[in-house]
């Protein structure tokens, strides 16, 4: 690997599935306190694209009573300056 690539590597969304990763999401804001980063969709290694529920992951998030920082980080075909200002209204949204 030269300096500066990235290895693609799959998302657990993408290895484990859905009910895997809400449980995993379950347990590790039970005792999160810091930073989170907030993606609602992951493109696979053939162009894939796999979705996360964004509500339903506010509601684990919220539950765990989390009061950290949130990051936003936007992986998809549209522009992204849209895309993560769409991320940031949704996650704005659930918050309240």
């Amino acid at each position: 690997m030269t300096a500066g690539a990235i290895a693609w590597r799959p998302n657990p969304l993408q290895m484990f599935g859905v009910a895997f990763n809400y449980t995993a999401a379950t347990a590790m804001f039970q005792h999160a306190y810091n930073i989170c980063r907030v993606k609602d969709s992951e493109v696979g290694e053939q162009g894939k694209v796999f979705r996360a529920d964004l509500e339903r992951t506010f509601d684990i998030l919220n539950a765990g009573h989390y009061k950290g920082y949130c990051s936003m980080e936007w992986e998809g075909p549209e522009d992204p300056y849209e895309g993560t200002k769409k991320l940031i209204a949704r996650s704005l949204e659930y918050l309240a």
